[in-house]
């Protein structure tokens, strides 16, 4: 409707306009005479409008999914939270815009749309930040695994939260992987033996744990069922083949503690070794893993050859005592015959100084003899 108030002025309703901006206005005439001017009247953009958000509840960590409801949003327009500014907001139409909250201290917000010409619209207490419940640990899959760590695992729960820490038994996890707030993808680290703690920590401190939710396996220690051949002379140097199981590189072999030399682990399940010298009898043969466990073999090998003045019984003299052994001659073990195509006998008698060593000579003696008889056949 045009209201002439005089020859030089009238009022009018600006009609509505397809889109903001300045426009030029004309006035004309009944008689069809015109006049015009440019740029006249500017259309403004209508300020939006906020009516709802859903969900109208969050996390202070942020991160939760909101639509907000309204008018007047035009493309570019931001959102902001308790004056904190929202990232990747996408205005879906001028009535809705999808958003993902910042983080933000528990407590009610203004939620604030803002276009591009600056115009802005708000709902006052529009959103509730609360604090997160503490996160849940379910599952963990699989839940056993090698000391030395790296086995790749999933635990399962909920209320895990960006940049959450995991643990195993106190130990931080690598590689980890925060799928979703219920899924995390990591590798265990090293670890002892036994049951542990797995624990998700998030980042406001808050965590969850499930108890002894992982198994550590250990190695298991080395065997051994035979060793082949099963005897050889005292003097030692005797190529053993020793057949058993979980056999690592750097693994030790020992007869009654003396270690062997030129020990070779062939397999996890093959060793060979030149056994160290030893007087007579059965000793048990071990076998020392890198890690320190052991496997035994008791009386797997028996030296046989010099025998050895024990010197006088613990019970010689006293009127209970029984008969002293006289002892028997028993042949050396200095490789074979002698010069003359004899071979080399060392005569033990216990408890009496008949014997061919000398009463009471110490095993090394004998041994001593048989190498220096040895030496003098290679002159």
């Amino acid at each position: 409707m045009v209201v002439v108030t005089n020859q030089t002025s009238l009022t009018s309703t600006a009609p509505a306009h397809a889109a903001a901006g300045t426009v030029g206005v004309r006035v004309s005439n009944t008689d069809g005479q015109q006049g015009s001017l440019a740029s006249a009247f500017t259309y403004q953009a209508a300020s939006p409008t906020v009516v709802s958000i859903s969900p109208s509840m969050g996390s202070t960590l942020g991160g939760t999914a909101v639509s907000i409801s309204g008018t007047g949003f035009q493309a570019g327009a931001t959102v902001s939270f308790g004056g904190t500014v929202a990232t990747g907001a996408m205005v879906v139409s001028p009535s809705a815009i999808d958003v993902s909250t910042p983080a933000h201290v528990a407590g009610l917000v203004t939620v604030e749309v803002k276009n591009p010409d600056n115009q802005t619209g708000q709902k006052v207490s529009g959103f509730t930040y609360v604090p997160p419940a503490a996160p849940t640990v379910t599952q963990v899959t699989p839940n056993t695994g090698p000391t030395a760590g790296d086995t790749r695992i999933i635990v399962v729960g909920t209320g895990f939260a960006p940049n959450a820490q995991l643990t195993f038994g106190g130990a931080s996890a690598t590689q980890i992987n925060i799928v979703s707030d219920t899924f995390i993808e990591a590798l265990t680290p090293a670890h002892a033996t036994g049951m542990v703690d797995v624990v998700v920590t998030n980042p406001d401190q808050q965590s969850g744990s499930l108890a002894k939710g992982f198994t550590y396996i250990g190695k298991p220690p080395p065997t051994i069922n035979v060793v082949v051949p099963t005897s050889g002379p005292t003097m030692g140097g005797t190529v053993v083949n020793i057949t058993g199981g979980n056999f690592e590189n750097g693994s030790t072999v020992s007869f009654d503690g003396y270690p062997c030399t030129n020990v070779n682990v062939m397999s996890v399940v093959t060793i060979t070794c030149e056994t160290p010298l030893h007087p007579a009898g059965d000793v048990n043969v071990v076998v020392t893993n890198p890690d320190s466990q052991t496997g035994t073999l008791t009386a797997g090998y028996t030296y046989e050859g010099v025998a050895v003045d024990a010197g006088p019984r613990p019970d010689a003299g006293r009127p209970d005592a029984g008969a002293v052994d006289s002892g028997t001659p028993m042949m050396g073990t200095d490789g074979g015959p002698t010069g003359d195509g004899g071979t080399t006998v060392v005569e033990v008698r216990q408890g009496c100084g008949c014997s061919g060593v000398g009463g009471g000579a110490s095993f090394w003696l004998a041994l001593a003899m048989v190498l220096a008889r040895r030496r003098s056949r290679k002159k």
